[in-house]
């Protein structure tokens, strides 16, 4: 069950609940060590605390407090969620957002400390969890919360040997929940505050036919292969259900019931959460969006026995048995039931969820809108996970591994880390600082749309991947700012994973000797902004991403100019033409950050300084101009600043300037037309916040090129990919493109006709490529059908200022197609 708690974060946390067991006590486990890893003074532990559970427990009835022996900070854990940080981190409290089964729940967690690798935290966690000799086989359970929620999902490791890899359960639900939904949103009723517990269908399992209730989806588990030798064998299974509508990331609960102990060594497109005491049920959920298609589940199993004598059992989801896709348009209804008793020859009834055939996301958008902006924004987001680079310490894309972990600078420094681009593996400072700047301010003006969705902790995670990235760019003791890694040509000439690149990654930076105010002052305003965002959630990583900010902006003025001018392979693929556009912005944000007029001053300086004779052609990476604009009227009022915001929005409004394709894109250019007129959107939705221009006009405007993006274009073809029926097969996008290792990947495969090996969810394609919408589904074609992360950065912000206007009562009705 997904919960929408994360407004409450400004207020408080409160866990309020009253257990009733046969014997009360808590439960005490030390803080284990798994590894340590770092340098100087900051280090990363990578810890767990394991309990042992004999029963099941129902979401919010869990605490767990962490007690440290010292400071920690960026805390990064699984199957807990955060609810209060105390004293520094040195004690978390903890709750289960989701239930726990019986069994080992292992509670793995990642957090920073400053010290020595000798000096890692220890600590206890203890929960209000009878001790093990005292669990009893049931439970009355009443609970009433209002926790803090934040949501971090383990990675999954993916490996093709036979041998044992460790997937960290994320969440465990198997409380039965019905829902029914509208034909195109979803609407909850309030959590109900008590839960009944009723007792468990026990049935033994014993052949492989389903022996489960009819009212659920149930498959076999398929043998496709075994191997091994003497008792020690490995079988190769599947379980596969056609899927009739289109469900979210964890949509979809799966218990695999099997006739024998076995350990899963290997999973693929679910997520392992969890097991029975004796290893022979296993609770899954999907990994990945998915919509109208196979869901097939294949694993490693590793078992006792002979080859003759392979695990048989069933695979029973939370789906319909009939798959029954008839729309009802009542309201939205859940009822919660928790199971009470569990043993090794008991079947739990996995949750259910009856859907219409219409978006039900795991987001939980909580208004009715023409589009769903919470599963646009979950989708996008998933996207920007895709791109990461280096080291991957969270990540829900399973067919991406650690990557790149060898990208150092001049004197060996670490630059691990950000996003690929695009299709390819290179980090282009620029254009990924415009970037990050673009989704942070959506966050920073629209943060309730994160939190109606649901995707506020995963929005934070996201752009938290690239910020580490851009503070390790910025050496301010040596006065050296590195600005891109990886050779753009040796890059292109490569197809294949980006886990596989061997190609020299040169990484090219700039001192005082050189240019380059324009990528310094873009990466100074990402980081400002970020440490606006992060104000509240993380106030000692804001206090870092700050003081590098001001320091990155200091050198940024040192080093006036463009920085092709000293990068001259950077040419070619992101060319820079004025930089007092980003000491504008930079400066700006810095004076939100800091109060200090001096920024203020400084900002209207670099922006008179420089031509505005003319309305800026684009917003774009290369021209922030009209971002310091609006900042600049917010600030000060200033009418000079609003006509200019206006005259840009008007430009590209019907009666403007622009040309529009016969189905209403606002057409800037036929390479990546839609980020124009996604960045645009997105500009239109902040002028009207902050009061410049009319605001119904501009939200109406925005809304139609948003829609156009994701159906309404006369085809009902979606240019974000995995979202509606139709969307695009074939981007380009090298990672996407790539069977699991050890498939063979090259330009054979790029120059294959068929689909991608993986759906790239989230990310938007570059467009239409004339005025007739004429779009092509054709990996070959960059200026169509390549994805960056630019192209979603606007696009993204866009869509969280039209839930945020939904979500506060004033975003108009939704405009006709023109198609």
């Amino acid at each position: 069950m997904k919960h929408n708690f994360l407004a409450i974060m400004k207020i408080s946390f409160a866990l309020v609940l009253i257990l009733s067991v046969s014997v009360l006590a808590t439960y005490q486990v030390p803080v284990e060590k798994i590894t340590v890893w770092g340098g100087g003074t900051s280090w990363h532990f990578n810890g767990y605390c394991e309990f042992e559970v004999t029963q099941s427990h129902g979401e919010d009835t869990i605490t767990v407090d962490m007690v440290l022996d010292q400071s920690t900070s960026n805390l990064l854990i699984w199957k807990l969620t955060v609810g209060n940080i105390i004293n520094n981190g040195q004690q978390y409290e903890l709750f289960n957002e989701d239930d726990w089964h019986a069994g080992t729940q292992k509670v793995d967690f990642i957090l920073q400390y400053s010290g020595t690798q000798e000096s890692f935290p220890t600590g206890t966690c203890t929960s209000n969890l009878p001790s093990p000799s005292n669990q009893g086989t049931s439970t009355t359970t009443t609970t009433t919360t209002t926790p803090v929620t934040t949501t971090t999902t383990q990675p999954t490791t993916t490996t093709t040997q036979p041998t044992t890899t460790t997937t960290q359960p994320t969440t465990t639900t198997t409380q039965p929940t019905t829902t029914t939904t509208q034909p195109t949103t979803t609407t909850t009723q309030p959590k109900p505050t008590t839960t009944t517990t009723q007792p468990t269908t026990t049935t033994q399992l014993t052949t492989t036919t389903s022996q489960q209730s009819s009212t659920y989806y149930t498959v076999p588990v398929e043998n496709d292969n075994t191997w091994g030798s003497g008792t020690t064998l490995y079988m190769q299974g599947s379980c596969t259900f056609d899927i009739q509508s289109q469900y979210g990331i964890g949509d979809i609960q799966i218990d695999m019931f099997l006739d024998q102990t076995v350990y899963v060594i290997q999973i693929w497109n679910a997520v392992n959460l969890g097991h029975s005491n004796d290893y022979d049920v296993y609770y899954l959920h999907n990994a990945h969006p998915i919509s109208n298609q196979q869901l097939e589940i294949g694993f490693i199993l590793r078992y006792e026995g002979s080859a003759a004598s392979y695990p048989t059992g069933t695979c029973v989801s939370d789906l319909a048995s009939s798959q029954d896709t008839t729309a009802t348009t009542t309201p939205t209804t859940t009822t919660t039931t928790t199971t009470t008793a569990t043993s090794t020859t008991t079947t739990p009834t996995p949750s259910a969820t009856t859907t219409s055939p219409t978006t039900t996301p795991s987001s939980s958008q909580n208004v009715s809108t023409a589009h769903d902006y919470g599963r646009l924004i979950e989708y996008s987001i998933l996207f920007y996970e895709a791109q990461q680079s280096g080291y991957l310490t969270f990540n829900r894309i399973d067919w991406r591994g650690d990557s790149a972990t060898n990208d150092v600078g001049i004197n060996g420094e670490d630059l691990t880390g950000g996003w690929y681009d695009a299709g390819d593996g290179v980090k282009f400072n620029l254009p990924m600082s415009a970037s990050v700047t673009n989704l942070a301010m959506g966050l920073l003006h629209w943060k309730d749309a994160y939190e109606d969705s649901a995707q506020l902790q995963h929005m934070y995670n996201s752009i938290k991947w690239p910020l580490d990235y851009l503070l390790k760019c910025w050496r301010p003791s040596d006065r050296i700012y590195y600005a891109q890694v990886g050779d753009g040509d040796l890059d292109h000439a490569y197809w294949g994973r980006p886990e596989d690149m061997t190609m020299n990654r040169p990484a090219y930076y700039l001192d005082d000797t050189m240019s380059g105010a324009d990528v310094t002052g873009g990466t100074a305003s990402a980081l400002a902004v970020g440490a606006l965002v992060f104000s509240e959630s993380d106030s000692q990583y804001a206090a870092t991403l700050l003081s590098s900010a001001e320091s990155l902006y200091s050198f940024a003025k040192d080093i006036p100019g463009l920085y092709n001018n000293d990068i001259h392979d950077i040419t070619q693929f992101y060319e820079s033409h004025e930089y007092k556009d980003e000491m504008c912005l930079s400066a700006v944000l810095l004076y939100m950050a800091t109060n200090n007029p001096q920024y203020l001053t400084e900002a209207q300086a670099f922006y008179n300084d420089y031509n505005h004779d003319s309305v800026p052609w684009a917003f774009e990476w290369d021209d922030k101009t009209v971002l310091c604009e609006v900042l600049l009227y917010d600030i000060t009022g200033d009418n000079i600043y609003k006509t200019r915001v206006e005259n840009f929005v008007t430009a590209w409004m019907p009666s403007g300037s622009l040309p529009y394709t016969t189905c209403g894109l606002a057409w800037r250019l036929e390479w990546a037309s839609l980020r124009y007129s996604a960045n645009a959107a997105f500009i239109a939705l902040l002028a009207a916040d902050v009061g410049i221009g009319d605001a119904t006009a501009y939200k109406t405007w925005a809304m139609s090129q948003i829609h156009y993006m994701v159906g309404d274009n006369g085809e009902d073809f979606s240019f974000l990919i995995g979202y509606g029926t139709d969307f695009p097969k074939r981007p380009h996008h090298r990672g996407s493109t790539c069977d699991y290792s050890p498939a063979t990947c090259d330009w054979g495969t790029y120059s294959s006709s068929g689909p991608n090996a993986h759906t790239l969810y989230g990310a938007l394609v570059g467009g239409p490529q004339d005025l007739d919408d004429t779009y092509s589904d054709d990996r070959n074609n960059h200026k169509t059908n390549e994805v960056a992360c630019d192209y979603n950065a606007g696009f993204q912000s866009a869509v969280a200022g039209l839930l945020h206007f939904a979500v506060n009562g004033n975003l108009p009705a939704s405009p006709t197609p023109s198609c």
